[in-house]
């Protein structure tokens, strides 16, 4: 793989990494794997072809953990969420373990498949939980203090520095999207397609 090949975006993930190459590996020369640098991996549709060289970069860059997830939203981000994505993610998963890079967060589900012994499979005999409880325990803040529902962002229920957080969070608008979040009638369209609760 070669890094012009990609945008600005993978340019400056070798320029992270370069910097935490100067920056950690006195730190985290001898540090147990639990505290050791991690990277997360947006897969979407610019980069979902090629998920195995992407991982090889990272180890070569030092890094030791290594996470994915799935770009759901804007749209024309979004990956195709079929079986060539499955298989392509499998074999990163491989790329992973050949480059002893630990794996802490990966999708359980993408699109009709869900993830069971090293590899994603119909999930046609499966009950997959879709609920969502993150609205109870979890609240997004942008780095301008507004307030996102979840990690999945969409519109801001309102911003940190107008309100406290407390009057967000007992907000009768963030109320009303906890119990929309599980209401496939009325959620909002972002949260129909959330991987973190296998939409």
């Amino acid at each position: 793989m070669t890094v012009d090949r990609y945008d600005c975006r993978i340019e400056n993930f070798c320029i992270i990494g370069r910097g935490r190459e100067d920056f950690y590996e006195p730190l985290y020369e001898d540090t147990p794997l639990d505290i050791a640098p991690a990277t997360y991996i947006s897969v979407q549709k610019d980069n979902q072809s090629d998920l195995s060289g992407i991982v090889k970069l990272t180890s070569k860059l030092g890094f030791r953990h290594i996470d994915f997830g799935l770009v759901t939203s804007p749209t024309e981000f979004a990956s195709d969420f079929d079986e060539r994505l499955c298989r392509e993610l499998e074999s990163a998963y491989r790329t992973a373990e050949q480059e002893e890079l630990f794996i802490e967060l990966y999708p359980t589900k993408v699109g009709d498949y869900v993830f069971m012994n090293s590899e994603y499979i119909p999930a046609e005999n499966f009950v997959v939980r879709t609920r969502c409880d993150a609205p109870l325990f979890h609240a997004g803040v942008r780095y301008d203090g507004e307030v996102c529902f979840c990690c999945n962002f969409g519109a801001a229920v309102d911003n940190v520095t107008d309100k406290s957080f407390l009057d967000i969070w007992q907000s009768s608008a963030y109320n009303k999207l906890r119990e929309a979040v599980n209401d496939f009638e009325n959620m909002p369209n972002r949260f129909r397609n959330c991987w973190w609760v296998n939409r």
